[in-house]
């Protein structure tokens, strides 16, 4: 078992990064029974994080929200400000955007803010700037999450070794909110980029991919490129199907 929550996160991270849903699960799994042998307070909030994350990625929200939740409560006991950090991030992904509850998502960007305060952390205040633009777009208000997004960006390409996919994912946010605001040709230009950077660190069938395509799907719809649309949602829905399964 490593005794460092990085390792950890290489561990079960690893799979997930390659789009290897169900194997992240079981290894996050087995990372967090260890854990709980060794009894060391951090590690086992972190072995927590891990395992909520690999939930959230799976869609399991109500499972995700259980063990995120405790990874937070374990984290703030042991005073390990930066896996407060992290799981309060993924829980206002989940309140705020995968499955909205606007009241608890406010509860938990009050924790990320009071541990990044405590403990300063550039990557994860621009993963909280990404996590804010995204309820902001998920509530209709594409100005202010315009403006999380490209905080976002600017602090990823600063703090993060090029290539990145964490610069692809503020990409891709960003060019949503620029669709929104009927920014159509701006969106297709951030969407591309943030294409290009997925496919370069995580492979071209990675379920990020698929989102980007889904993304880049809607801009042709709405430029009226309906052959470019079908090419996108096709190649996305292979992608899902080979990740996830046909039933998912």
């Amino acid at each position: 078992l490593p005794l460092r929550g990085e390792s950890i996160e290489a561990r079960a991270g690893a799979l997930e990064g390659a789009g290897r849903i169900d194997a992240a699960l079981d290894e996050a799994r087995s990372i967090l029974q260890a854990a709980t042998v060794v009894d060391h307070p951090p590690l086992v909030a972190e072995a927590r994080y891990a395992y909520g994350s690999a939930l959230e990625r799976s869609g399991d929200y109500e499972r995700a929200r259980v063990e995120l939740g405790e990874a937070l409560w374990a984290a703030l006991a042991a005073d390990a400000d930066a896996t407060v950090a992290r799981a309060g991030i993924d829980l206002l992904w989940i309140e705020g955007v995968s499955d909205p509850h606007p009241e608890r998502a406010d509860e938990w960007a009050r924790h990320v803010r009071a541990a990044l305060a405590r403990s300063p952390d550039a990557q994860l205040e621009a993963q909280l700037a990404n996590a804010t633009g995204a309820i902001h777009a998920a509530a209709g208000r594409p100005a202010a999450a315009r403006a999380d997004f490209e905080r976002a960006l600017a602090a990823f390409e600063q703090v993060e070794v090029s290539p990145s996919p964490n610069v692809a994912t503020a990409l891709q946010n960003l060019g949503i909110a620029l669709t929104d605001e009927g920014r159509l040709e701006l969106a297709r230009e951030h969407l591309a980029r943030a294409l290009d950077l997925f496919e370069e660190t995580e492979g071209p069938s990675h379920p990020d991919v698929a989102d980007v395509l889904d993304a880049q799907g809607g801009v042709s719809l709405r430029l009226g490129d309906l052959d470019a649309a079908r090419q996108q949602f096709h190649r996305a829905l292979v992608i899902r199907r080979a990740a996830l399964g046909d039933d998912h």
